[in-house]
């Protein structure tokens, strides 16, 4: 018993040992880095604000998600005069946020 509670206590000291090792390493990666005060350092490319989509079928623009909205209802508005039946459906699906009632709408017609 007695050798069994000296490698317990060994043990833990070790494992003491080990977290005073990470706390010291882990601190300077917590703490602010002195670099990103820098604005020479900093990328331009890395300071984009909001996500941007694009679609090669309405055009080649790369616009917020809510430009794209105006740009697919313009779309489905021209398309309108070719086909009507497919683009009505695409037009009360896509325009409406509500995929409950949208989904209901078109079952009744």
């Amino acid at each position: 018993n007695r050798s069994l509670a000296a490698i317990q206590a060994q043990v833990r000291r070790e494992l003491e040992a080990e977290k005073k090792e990470s706390s010291i390493e882990e601190a300077p990666k917590s703490g602010v880095d002195s670099r990103a005060g820098d604005d020479e350092n900093v990328s331009p490319f890395l300071a984009v604000n909001g996500v941007y989509f694009k679609c090669p079928l309405i055009g080649p623009e790369v616009l917020p998600k809510d430009e794209w909205h105006k740009k697919i209802r313009e779309f489905l508005y021209e398309q309108l005069t070719e086909e009507q039946g497919l683009t009505a459906v695409l037009i009360i699906h896509t325009c409406n946020k509500n995929r409950e009632k949208v989904c209901s709408y078109i079952v009744q017609y």
